[in-house]
């Protein structure tokens, strides 16, 4: 969703611009701007509860109560939860800045528990990737522990317009997002190799070109068949064709069928690498020089100082980068 359409939801709501009544500071309970920022956040009433221990009718209840104060009705319903009105956007920022200079000041020491804390996070994550560091992830949470993490596939999703909704909440795919408001960090760069079964017949020492043209591919599947890989780049340059009988969704998948044929496939090395020490896999350098892929942690900046997202985003980074 285009940055400019959530300012322009609402147009002509009462309380927005120069004309806006003064508010009543005194009639301001603390607890309904922590909903308020809940629900800018989550965009979502039910999400907002789930996140602040709270019933959907609880956080309905308060933003009712915080209309009449703020002069504006504040967020409007839509298909997928609520759209913020153009003062909701306005106020978003400032409430935000005011609640985390409470939370630091009043209360510097506390943070996110995952150990008792109830809440799940919506992550999207390669596929690839999720296989070869879930067992890292879940040796990383403490036990017992009232955090849940739901992963699902990157590929295939508009990231852009749900990750502005929190649908998931973070990414850990290849490409990162410049569009405004999205916050990108480089987790790790790869390079990519060919991984073949043991003592594959038609593989002697270092792969040439020759080798590698030769040989059947099985690829990971990733949006569609007509999405070319930097390989199919490659291949394209040359003027050679790859040979592909077989895509499949997941990595496990590949690499079975790669460990019982004479298919090899390409990948980045540290998902390689995992893979090859639990099959019986050999790793190999490509035949030609510079093709590595990045690993990029992206979020929208709605997240960037809610406690448990800093913990998330740390958990991730300590494993991953």
């Amino acid at each position: 969703m285009p940055r400019n359409s959530r300012n322009d939801a609402g147009r002509g709501r009462s309380g927005s611009g120069d004309n806006a009544p003064p508010i009543d500071l005194d009639a301001i309970d603390l607890k309904l701007l922590s909903v308020f920022e809940a629900v800018m956040s989550e965009c979502s009433f039910s999400r907002a509860g789930r996140r602040l221990g709270m019933t959907q009718s609880a956080v309905s209840q308060a933003i009712a109560r915080l209309r009449p104060i703020l002069h504006d009705e504040l967020f409007e319903r839509t298909g997928r939860g609520v759209r913020p009105t153009p003062r909701a956007c306005e106020l978003d920022q400032p409430i935000r800045q005011a609640l985390g200079l409470l939370r630091t000041f009043l209360n510097p020491a506390a943070g996110f528990d995952p150990g008792t804390i109830a809440r799940t996070f919506f992550i999207a994550m390669m596929p690839d990737v999720a296989e070869a560091f879930a067992v890292n992830i879940h040796a990383a949470l403490p036990s017992p522990t009232g955090t849940r993490l739901y992963v699902v596939s990157a590929d295939g999703r508009e990231l852009e317009t749900d990750l502005r909704y929190g649908e998931p909440e973070l990414a850990i795919v290849r490409d990162s997002m410049d569009s405004p408001g999205f916050r990108n960090e480089l987790l790790f760069t790869e390079k990519v190799v060919v991984v073949a079964k043991r003592n594959h017949p038609a593989i002697k020492g270092q792969i040439t070109w020759e080798d590698y043209t030769r040989l059947g591919h099985v690829v990971l599947a990733r949006s569609g068949p007509s999405d070319p890989t930097p390989v199919d780049v490659e291949f394209k340059r040359r003027g050679d064709q790859r040979h592909v009988p077989m895509a499949l969704p997941t990595a496990a998948s590949v690499l079975k069928v790669v460990e019982q044929s004479e298919l090899v496939c390409t990948l980045g090395h540290r998902v390689a690498a995992y893979f090859a020490s639990q099959h019986d896999l050999e790793i190999h350098n490509l035949p030609f020089d510079g093709l590595t892929l990045p690993v990029f942690m992206v979020w929208h900046e709605r997240f960037e100082t809610d406690r448990g997202h800093v913990w998330l985003r740390n958990l991730l980074r300590s494993i991953l980068k």
